[in-house]
């Protein structure tokens, strides 16, 4: 994984008004931790032996007993977000903009 810019100063979205634009730096023009920003962090976290992976869930681990996870449950934009006009949306809609997926769980044992 890579990065092009860290901060959307330099994004081609110089235009929008709003605290946040579509750019891709991993902070907004006023500083904001954008999400990306989160997943470097908790990449970095990670240890370095990988002890396993499903579509939701990374573990791995440094040493026995410094067992650490990522877990995540990643929407897909909706046909609401490609149809709206930019800087149009409110903190309110904004599940809206996003298609509906089933909520995966993790379980540890036999139930």
């Amino acid at each position: 994984m890579g990065i092009f810019y860290a901060s959307d100063l330099l994004g081609a979205f110089s235009d929008t008004s709003g605290a946040l634009s579509g750019s891709g730096g991993i902070l907004s023009r006023n500083g904001i931790r954008k999400p990306v920003y989160y997943t470097y962090r908790y990449l970095k976290q990670l240890g370095s032996k990988k002890l396993g992976q499903s579509r939701h869930m990374i573990a791995t681990m440094n040493h026995p007993g410094d067992i650490r996870l990522i877990c995540w449950n990643r929407k897909d934009l909706g046909l609401k977000y490609y149809t709206m006009e930019e800087n149009r949306v409110l903190p309110e809609e904004v599940e809206e903009l996003y298609r509906w997926h089933t909520v995966h769980c993790l379980s540890h044992g036999t139930q």
